[in-house]
């Protein structure tokens, strides 16, 4: 009986260490396993979309023109003095006199976007049909110019004859 007695008390010593001592082991074991898997799988991800963007920059080497035409669109920066430049020039051309050109502060387009976007405000005079030449200079640059309103003004003595144009433009960039 006394061979019986001890067999057990060892055996129940034995579940106790293996409880107290070896399943929290086991179970830390386990949860670092997860984790592991988990970065696994994430690194997987990363690496699966540095692929695909790796494939996408080859497809995009093949059309190089097309891309120019994109980075002119949206320039990297705002590049104000060449934005003056084209719209005296564009106005000059088409025979309209640029009265004022303010510009508003440089935000982001949409929350959490890369594209910045830049408000103008610009007052032309001369004819209609300059004016309208000049929007559609304007509508066919390679930047990306958006008319967002249009004010007409008549023309008065002082103005000799030719309208005032208040236009309200805004520009975008990376």
């Amino acid at each position: 009986m006394n061979k019986i007695l001890w067999t057990a008390i060892n055996f129940l010593i034995v579940i106790v260490i293996v409880i107290l001592l070896i399943m929290p082991k086991y179970n830390a074991l386990k949860e670092l396993n997860l984790k592991i898997d988990l970065k696994k799988t994430e690194i997987q991800t990363q690496e699966n979309y540095f692929k695909n963007l790796e494939n996408i920059s080859k497809e995009l080497d093949q059309f190089p023109v097309e891309v120019a035409k994109v980075n002119s669109a949206l320039p990297d920066n705002l590049a104000v003095h060449s934005l003056i430049y084209f719209l005296f020039q564009s106005a000059s051309t088409n025979g309209l006199i640029i009265k004022t050109i303010d510009f508003g502060q440089a935000s982001n387009w949409k929350e959490n976007q890369r594209i910045l976007s830049l408000p103008i405000s610009l007052e032309v005079s001369g004819s209609y049909s300059a004016f309208k030449n000049f929007l559609l200079k304007l509508e066919k640059s390679a930047r990306l110019i958006e008319v967002e309103n249009i004010n007409l003004s008549y023309p008065t003595k002082a103005d000799k004859g030719g309208y005032t144009f208040r236009l309200g433009l805004r520009v975008y960039s990376y």
